[in-house]
Formats: structure tokens, C-alpha cells, sequence
């Protein structure tokens, strides 16, 4: 099963979240990277070391993080996390393009994954239970607001005054 929260948020939005996981046993991997070695980057705003457009964050607790392969993409000849199997939370920023558009971002987690014999494995508890309590906090500090702007996603207070004054968002 997975979970999702997608979003509209400004830097400084993400910012305020990047705190709070950093202050909460939460590591910020960037992938994916040239070597095998995870990138603890505990930064949203790293770009990924492999010359590749797309860079990924990734939240693991710091107590986890030594369950976490890297795997080699051999074709491309770059690294990145085994993310089905393992305690990691996804995040996307979104962000502003290159036209000036905020593009929505999202929280996003497998809580489990079907093995070999087809039996589903859930997730390390712990790992689920903060990640709970990460969405309980995201959920708390911003707001879903279901109009014919945000449609149904959160977003905050910085993020509607963005577009009372002509913003335009991505319906991605």
C-alpha cells in the first residue's frame, strides 16, 4: 500500500519542512549519485551528482539509513536508492519551472512490498510510525484547500498570496 500528499509550495515552505525533518532522526538522502555510496546531503536544494536533470530526496530515519542500497544503473552508469523495499519516504519539492509556473510537489511511501513467495512485508514499524507522524505534522502546518486553483491539494499561506498577486501553478 502506499501513501501520498501532493502540494504547492514556495522555498520557503520547504525550507520549514526541511528543519523540521532534519530535527525530527530524519536524514535527507539526494540521489542519484556517480559513487555507491549513499549521499546523506540533508539538503532539499542538492542537485544529484550524476550528470542527470533529475535529482530525488529521500527521507530515512538516521537510525535506518545502513538498510539502504544504493543499486548501479549500469546503462546510465550512475547510482540510485532501492527505494520499493526500503524505509524511505520520497519527497518532490515541485517548485517554480523555467516559465515561472510553481509545479506541485509530493510526500510519497510504500508502507510494505510483496517478497518472492507473493506474502506482503510491511515496513519497519518505527520507520511507519514516524513517517506518520511526519504527515500529522505536514498536515497540521499546511492546508488542503479543494477550489478551482489548488484542487484538492495542500499548499500555504504563502503559496495563495503568491497567487492572489498572479502566480500560476502547474496542474501537473
Amino acid at each position: 500500500m502506499s501513501k501520498q500528499i501532493n502540494f504547492y509550495l514556495l522555498e520557503a515552505d520547504v525550507q520549514q519542512i526541511q528543519d523540521y525533518v532534519l530535527k525530527n532522526d530524519f536524514e535527507i538522502l539526494t540521489s542519484p549519485t556517480v559513487q555507491a555510496d549513499l549521499w546523506v546531503s540533508n539538503h532539499f536544494f542538492a542537485k544529484s551528482t550524476a550528470n542527470i536533470s533529475l535529482t530525488q530526496h529521500y527521507l530515512v530515519l538516521k537510525n535506518h539509513r545502513n538498510s539502504i542500497e544504493n543499486v548501479q544503473n549500469t546503462r546510465l552508469l550512475y547510482f540510485n536508492v532501492n527505494f520499493l523495499r526500503a524505509p524511505l519516504i520520497e519527497f518532490a519539492s515541485g517548485g517554480i519551472d523555467k516559465n515561472g509556473n510553481l509545479r506541485r510537489g509530493r510526500f510519497y511511501l510504500e508502507t510494505g512490498y510483496w517478497n518472492e513467495n507473493k506474502e506482503w512485508i510491511e515496513k519497519n514499524p518505527e520507520f511507519l510510525q514516524a513517517a506518520k507522524k511526519l504527515f500529522a505534522w505536514f498536515k497540521k502546518n499546511f492546508h488542503k484547500i479543494d477550489d478551482q486553483v489548488f484542487y484538492g491539494n495542500y499548499t500555504s499561506q504563502n503559496v495563495q498570496k503568491w497567487v492572489e498577486n498572479g502566480g500560476k501553478i502547474v496542474l501537473n
